[in-house]
């Protein structure tokens, strides 16, 4: 412990109170308890990790001020009508003929991806451990081509899902776990909680504003909305660390973490999630002692170089850093970090900016009730709660993802407003 990262400890710490109190965007919020909290664990948990330097300090409280300034910005005027989703014949027949066309193209880059592993190993995608296909993905199948893409639809499947069963019918949530079922098989954590983070945000986003289907209870009191979302967050918390401990066990990564840490003394199941949020910042300071980037030039903006690159552009850079030594191998640098490699402290303000704009904007569509916005709200909350570890907004299959399901919630949104629109231009004129 040193005096550098207690002061950033209270620092984040007031910017997370300053953020309850002017009511901004609850992802903000978030971004800035699961911050502290990475902070706090640096400091006390017993890994014994390389302390932070006062320049990577510096560069993690100036992120966070420009990620919190939004919350400043003055309040709208709420709208005087929310957002229409009106007949329920047109929404549910959109609904339908949607789900059944990402279903398919999530299924399409299922198979692809499960080929191009296959291909790359000579064996079948059924006969390998996750840890073979996690070398694949890093090797020979890296990448898999734009039908493996596809494949990121199935959080927009799971989520309009979640609409349907909501709107229409609980027959819906068997979309959300066919679409868990789906990128389970992919050995990434990451993928499998932000999948359990979009849905259950998505969830809370949608819930006040979709009518609500026959047979339900009218609105709870706002004592038992809380109760139920507290609970509500609770189980997605205890899913997504159990879901990161399982598949971290089949790769080998938490006994590999036990093997570097045989001293630690907190609860086993609290090692690898605690190592993962609180090395980046040992992991900033050590390649800023080393005066080298472990990031290829640009690969924080790596889906605007990617589409770049398809209309004749350079090629991509590539993704993954170069490891350092805290005093164990790491290669995650948080993400205000992996922003300054690139972009240097100007650039990571200003991206930092950004997202806390673009967050609170999402944030207050989605209250007016556009769902669209609820669910471009519910992915960048995967990006808030990321920064610990990376800066993933310009993530390729997240920006595809965003850009899908705005246009599919966009669609069944639309259809259904237009539908009840000479009725309300009629009501108008009396």
């Amino acid at each position: 412990m040193n005096s550098i990262e207690v002061l950033l400890l209270a620092c984040a710490g007031t910017l997370f109170t300053v953020s309850l109190v002017r009511k901004g965007a609850p992802a903000i919020s978030i971004a800035l308890a699961v911050m502290t909290g990475s902070l706090a664990a640096h400091i006390i948990a017993p890994l014994s990790l390389e302390p932070m330097s006062v320049q990577s300090a510096v560069i993690v409280f100036f992120s966070l001020v420009a990620l919190s300034a939004p919350t400043w910005l003055p309040a709208r005027k709420p709208a005087r009508e929310k957002a229409g989703h009106g007949d329920s014949g047109v929404a549910f027949a959109r609904l339908v003929l949607l789900a059944v066309v990402l279903l398919s193209a999530t299924l399409i880059g299922f198979h692809a991806f499960t080929s191009s592993v296959a291909a790359a190993t000579g064996t079948g995608f059924n006969s390998l451990s996750l840890v073979e296909v996690r070398a694949a993905q890093n090797g020979a199948a890296r990448g898999g081509g734009l039908l493996v893409l596809l494949g990121s639809l199935g959080t927009v499947l799971g989520c309009v899902g979640v609409y349907g069963a909501l709107r229409f019918s609980r027959f819906w949530l068997i979309l959300p776990a066919v679409s868990l079922a789906v990128v389970l098989q992919n050995p990434s954590r990451s993928n499998s909680i932000s999948l359990i983070v979009v849905l259950a945000v998505f969830y809370l986003q949608v819930r006040s504003s979709v009518p609500p289907r026959r047979g339900t209870r009218g609105s709870l009191s706002r004592r038992s909305q809380w109760m139920r979302a507290a609970l509500f967050s609770t189980l997605v918390t205890v899913g997504a660390i159990s879901v990161f401990n399982v598949v971290g066990s089949e790769l080998g990564k938490n006994e590999m973490a036990s093997t570097l840490f045989p001293d630690y003394s907190w609860p086993a199941w609290s090692l690898s999630p605690i190592y993962y949020v609180a090395g980046g910042f040992s992991a900033l300071s050590e390649a800023m002692r080393l005066g080298t980037s472990p990031f290829a030039p640009g690969s924080s903006f790596f889906s605007i170089l990617r589409v770049f690159n398809a209309v004749g552009g350079p090629p991509p850079p590539e993704t993954i850093a170069a490891y350092v030594y805290i005093p164990t191998p790491f290669n995650l640098y948080t993400g205000p970090g992996q922003l300054f490699f690139d972009s240097g402290i100007f650039g990571t303000i200003v991206a930092m900016l950004a997202l806390g704009i673009l967050l609170t904007y999402a944030h207050r569509r989605a209250q007016a009730g556009y769902t669209e916005w609820a669910w471009v709200s519910s992915v960048l909350f995967t990006v808030a709660l990321s920064l610990p570890q990376s800066f993933t907004l310009f993530r390729l299959d997240l920006d595809f993802e965003i850009l899908v399901g705005f246009c599919v919630f966009l669609a069944i949104r639309r259809s259904a407003v237009r539908s009840t629109a000479p009725a309300v231009r009629l009501r108008d004129r009396l």
